[in-house]
């Protein structure tokens, strides 16, 4: 997608964020097709925001056959749970949003998506960034083979 192209979309949707700000949360520019583009960019965004409310997911609710789940949500305390189960909400209810506005294929609509879900990231991004580092940091300890070995029986 090219920026004069969403620019064209300011003129009409005033509050669309800047377009090198979400080009640089969403990767905009790697849209090819300008058909639909209020949809696209919905779409674009939503992916994004589903490989994270996957990773939160599994902090709030690890699959009890998964070793990586069970591991990585050791860390977390109840407090940083509820965290997680805030930021969690937020990012849902934008996201269905973002989809709800695709049923209803309304322009004005799906840019008022546009703009809420950028609020909501860039208002949770630090936090996201937060419990992403703590499950990795979690991997630079060692494993103890007994606890490998507890976990497979």
């Amino acid at each position: 997608m090219k920026k004069e192209t969403y620019q064209q979309l300011q003129q009409t949707y005033s509050e669309l964020p800047d377009f090198e700000k979400i080009n640089q949360e969403f990767e905009l520019s790697l849209i090819e097709t300008e058909d639909f583009l209020l949809r696209t960019i919905k779409r674009k965004m939503a992916e994004k925001i589903e490989e994270v409310l996957n990773i939160l997911e599994t902090i709030i609710n690890p699959d009890p056959n998964s070793f990586v789940q069970l591991y990585e949500c050791r860390p977390f305390t109840t407090e940083d749970k509820k965290e997680t189960l805030s930021i969690y909400r937020k990012l849902m209810e934008s996201y269905r949003y973002l989809f709800e506005t695709d049923i209803l294929a309304e322009d004005k609509k799906e840019a008022d998506a546009i703009i809420n879900a950028f609020n909501v990231w860039l208002e949770n991004k630090k936090e996201i960034v937060k419990h992403i580092q703590k499950l990795r940091h979690c991997w630079q300890k060692n494993i103890e083979a007994k606890e490998v070995l507890n976990y497979f029986g």
